[in-house]
């Protein structure tokens, strides 16, 4: 058995990783959380404990690594991030590229053991990212667009990107606020990989149901202030909103003053808008709708009051 001061691989006779243990090391056991990774065991990693959503394995960045390892020049003791499920099975979610390359070296490297209890799938996400953002030193931009993030999220990287912009949104009280008067835990990258990770299910359907617009009208329908209230409308009224978020990405089959075709001419021929703009003709268009009233033109003016019917955003701001 293999001990480290989380205690969490249990191996046969060879070596080869069959199990994890999840009490913590009996008295007496003090490594730090340190553990010697030999190719088998980082091998039996990959295959055990893989995190699902891994970014794609960047070869260049292993061979680097491995070749620092080979060299001996690789300094001992960097993490290696697991996160444990309320069942006991662990996830590692920072360090899959270092376990390619000690496989790649052929050789033994001690590692710094972390495993952090998680309640769910979503959380792994997010400490998926939080690691990944940490140790890359991703622009929140550039983190919006990744690949990795886009596949977290079961989404294009155009969708995902704009996803991360509507969180924030919606956090903000599906208000326009520039980023210094945010509110702190939004304003931090690992704030807005939660916001996002907490819409994920409505991010995937309003992806499902605006595929059938053609691409200029998808972005338009990807733009903060309107992605904002489809996020809220999918959440607290479902059925309503995905007939009416799949009638404004194809109004060829609705009438005029359908409060759907009206917002998809809207879009489809309004000049760039402000996000609160598009947030103030979206929710005009989604209240008829949801009221069953008809729509000829919808405007935004400095007197107009958002507010988004069968929402916690009703009463107005």
């Amino acid at each position: 058995m293999l001990q480290t001061g989380n205690n969490i691989f249990d191996t046969d006779h060879d070596g080869k990783v069959i199990g994890t243990l999840l009490d913590d090391a009996p008295a007496g056991i003090r490594n730090d959380g340190r553990l010697v990774i030999t190719p088998l065991i980082a091998r039996q990693i990959l295959d055990m404990f893989r995190y699902s959503s891994n970014r794609k394995i960047s070869q260049p960045h292993v061979r680097l690594l491995a070749y620092d390892m080979a060299q001996g020049s690789w300094l001992p003791g960097s993490q290696l991030a697991f996160c444990k499920l309320p069942n006991g099975r662990l996830v590692l979610v920072n360090g899959n590229h270092r376990m390619h390359a000690v496989i790649l070296a052929n050789t033994a490297i001690e590692f710094q053991i972390c495993v952090n209890a998680v309640g769910s799938e979503d959380e792994i996400n997010a400490a998926y990212f939080r690691h990944d953002f940490a140790v890359r030193s991703r622009s929140i931009e550039t983190l919006a667009a990744s690949a990795q993030l886009a596949d977290g999220l079961g989404v294009s990287k155009e969708h995902a990107s704009a996803a991360v912009k509507a969180a924030v949104f919606v956090h903000s009280g599906l208000k326009f606020i520039t980023g210094v008067n945010q509110s702190p835990e939004i304003r931090s990258a690992d704030g807005k990989i939660t916001a996002v990770l907490g819409w994920k299910g409505e991010i995937q359907e309003y992806g499902r149901i605006i595929e059938i617009a053609d691409r200029d009208l998808r972005r338009r329908l990807r733009a903060q202030g309107v992605f904002g209230c489809a996020l809220v409308t999918l959440r607290y009224q479902p059925q309503k909103a995905t007939a009416f978020w799949a009638g404004v990405a194809e109004s060829g089959s609705t009438p005029a003053k359908d409060p759907r075709r009206t917002l998809n001419v809207h879009l489809s021929r309004a000049q760039v808008q402000t996000i609160t703009e598009y947030s103030l003709v979206t929710a005009m268009a989604w209240n008829a709708w949801y009221r069953r009233s008809h729509l000829e033109l919808v405007r935004a003016s400095k007197n107009s009051v958002f507010k988004l019917l069968g929402t916690p955003f009703a009463k107005g701001n």
